[in-house]
């Protein structure tokens, strides 16, 4: 999975205090850079935990990746019918809920018109509304059907793209599998979308048009962050910043927020809410996560106007 269709605002990681052991490693999967840190002295068992939670990003690197013809979602993407594994049955029934919760904002089954917009190769374009309108008219979720014994039903060729979900499950995967070491103090980042335990972490918050300037922390313990935002890739045609995030909705690439950040229970749900709530743009997205338990938005519109959620304010410190 080299690349995702949308992308993450960077965090600045104040881990520890000077008296705190964070043993750190990184590598690189799913298109970016993936950190552990863990508070321990036991630097043998950190390896260990460590070795495992790679290995198991890349496992689901390679099996959901778009960019390899032979991977389990490929051969999906090429059926009209499969038997899918219980991980897989699950990641899809996922998509179906935060595809209905956002009223299509989420819609992991555009990967047809994210490939004809060159969203996968770094090169987005705009192509014309009428040829996107056609193509979303054969290619969303709705086309999709998950049966009870586990099969998918779809139109041939419909071309499914977990890049706003499966980076956010993959760290809740590490995150159980370090946890499971026995470590009780560690935090996860994958590129932005983040999982901590045991401690309270603090997080710089980037200011989406001023690439060194840090706008706030926010403090949490025991949550998971994912921030969209619309400036780490994203290029000027015509006068218009045509970022990797695009409306399914409209058809249009969507341009309502500069980021987005949302704090939740789990990763793959901050994942996948960065990403509905920035195509909703900030009003709408609001009451979504307002409508949500243990959910929390910070959102910067397009003018870079700050909306957040009536609950974020406990984890937020302005700089």
């Amino acid at each position: 999975m080299k690349r995702a269709y949308h992308i993450f605002l960077m965090f600045l990681i104040l881990s520890c205090s000077p008296k705190e052991d964070a043993y750190k490693r990184s590598t690189i999967s799913m298109g970016t850079t993936v950190e552990i840190q863990i508070i321990t002295q036991n630097i043998r068992r950190a390896d260990s935990a460590i070795d495992a939670a790679f290995a198991e990003i890349q496992r689901l690197n390679d099996k959901y990746t778009v960019y390899d013809s032979n991977s389990y979602l490929s051969k999906i993407n090429k059926s009209d019918f499969f038997p899918l594994d219980d991980e897989t049955y699950y990641l899809f029934k996922k998509c179906e809920y935060y595809n209905i919760i956002s009223k299509g904002a989420f819609d992991p089954a555009i990967g047809n018109i994210i490939k004809a917009l060159g969203f996968e190769s770094s090169q987005p374009e705009l192509i014309p509304e009428d040829s996107v309108l056609a193509y979303l008219s054969k290619n969303n979720w709705k086309l999709i059907q998950l049966t009870s014994d586990h099969k998918i039903i779809k139109p041939l060729n419909l071309r499914i793209n977990l890049g706003a979900i499966a980076k956010g499950y993959a760290v809740d995967k590490m995150f159980d599998i370090v946890k499971s070491y026995g470590f009780e103090q560690f935090l996860i980042n994958a590129g932005g979308e983040i999982k901590c335990c045991g401690k309270e972490w603090k997080i710089g918050i980037q200011h989406p048009r001023q690439k060194d300037r840090i706008i706030g922390e926010i403090r949490v313990k025991d949550n998971s962050i994912a921030t969209s935002g619309d400036y780490e890739r994203y290029r000027i045609q015509n006068g218009k910043r045509i970022n990797h995030i695009f409306n399914p909705i409209t058809g249009k690439v969507a341009d309502q927020c500069q980021s987005v950040t949302i704090i939740s229970d789990n990763t793959l749900q901050a994942d996948a809410l960065a990403t509905a709530v920035f195509v909703l743009g900030p009003i709408e997205g609001l009451k979504l996560i307002e409508s949500l338990n243990n959910t929390e938005v910070l959102i910067f519109d397009k003018n870079g106007q700050m909306y957040r959620s009536n609950g974020f304010k406990k984890y937020y410190f302005e700089q």
